[in-house]
């Protein structure tokens, strides 16, 4: 069975790799797979293809892979699985289920006629807003709805409505189904109304289901009509298309309050190139380094995997009488013994 990875989000959005028994992820040049990303490790995860189908293992760094929202040392994938890593979002396609997509479409349309669950859409994950806007397209769609809306929810609990259908929405009903997840946030609730509340809005139903990743509430999805009703099989509908929009809207949060956070600090916290912090022992680095910048002397950085070495070199580069030179990076461990002293000197 061969299978492939496919960027839906981040800075190799677009790409698609084709797996081999063995496929290595991570920033390092000797990965298979390699990714301009600071926030994943050297060797982020690998892929490995066994007879009962591709497994993922992650590298254990300090910013884990997850799958589907959730983190996971090891696990097997599926076709439609998302793939978490750092700033990038991939999708698992099997090459064996596209064909019996093909092949099936009989049975297929048998399920969907049975009440099977769709296959899950795939949104757009570069933005917040082009998020909003393909998940509402795609719930006008599934449910027959005149408008639909993803709101996240902040921090602070606070509703921040993403697309662009924004005014006059029954809040109610959108608060009802944050309410509903609340004494169980590990359960999807959701709930829908239609009635005299909703008279002066023109509406003549509203629905609402939560967007859950980690057993807690990160959004709600909305559709509402001026129309008719919507049934039970409309709410089962939205809810799945809620749990399928889950895992790139939690991915969009934590890379935006990430970067709010990066922000905080670097206006509250010295900084020393691309380092920052005020601890005593990040002091006294800075003052060690201050020291030694302006000087030709050799320097040898020590430290677990993980700790800033790299940074530490790179803020020794950006303060020395080089600093108008490029900055070059060997990686000693993948230069055959042969050749490192001619590589190096």
């Amino acid at each position: 069975m061969k299978a492939r990875l496919r960027a839906i989000a981040g800075p190799q959005q677009g790409g698609t790799w084709t797996l081999g028994a063995e496929t290595s992820i991570g920033r390092a040049p000797e990965n298979d797979i390699i990714l301009d990303d600071r926030s994943i490790s050297r060797r982020q995860c690998q892929i490995v293809a066994t007879p009962a189908g591709y497994r993922l293992r992650d590298g254990g760094g300090v910013n884990p892979t997850r799958v589907n929202g959730e983190v996971m040392g090891e696990a097997g994938l599926r076709h439609g699985d998302r793939l978490e890593m750092g700033r990038s979002l991939f999708e698992f396609v099997s090459e064996a289920s596209e064909v019996t997509e093909i092949v099936d479409a009989g049975a297929e349309m048998d399920d969907a006629i049975e009440g099977e669950a769709a296959p899950s859409a795939v949104f757009d994950g570069s933005s917040m807003e082009g998020l909003a806007a393909s998940v509402a397209a795609e719930a006008c769609r599934r449910v027959a709805a005149a408008r639909a809306c993803l709101m996240a929810v902040s921090a602070s609990r606070a509703l921040e409505p993403l697309g662009t259908e924004t005014q006059r929405l029954a809040m109610s009903v959108v608060r009802s189904a944050l309410r509903a997840v609340s004494p169980v946030p590990a359960r999807a609730k959701a709930r829908a109304v239609a009635g005299d509340s909703l008279y002066a809005m023109r509406l003549s139903a509203a629905m609402a289901a939560p967007v859950l990743s980690d057993g807690c509430v990160i959004g709600v999805l909305y559709a509402d009509k001026a129309d008719g009703d919507f049934c039970a099989d409309d709410l089962r509908t939205l809810t799945q298309l809620a749990a399928e929009c889950a895992g790139p809207l939690a991915a969009l949060v934590r890379a935006s309050r990430v970067e709010q956070e990066n922000r905080r600090l670097k206006a509250v916290l010295p900084e020393f190139g691309p380092m920052i912090g005020r601890s005593a022992g990040m002091q006294e680095v800075y003052r060690t380094l201050m020291r030694v910048a302006p000087t030709e002397a050799t320097v040898l950085i020590l430290g677990e995997s993980g700790t800033g070495k790299e940074l530490v070199a790179r803020a020794l580069h950006s303060h020395s009488g080089r600093a108008g030179g490029p900055f070059i990076a060997v990686n000693c461990a993948a230069l055959p013994e042969t050749l490192l002293e001619s590589e190096l000197f």
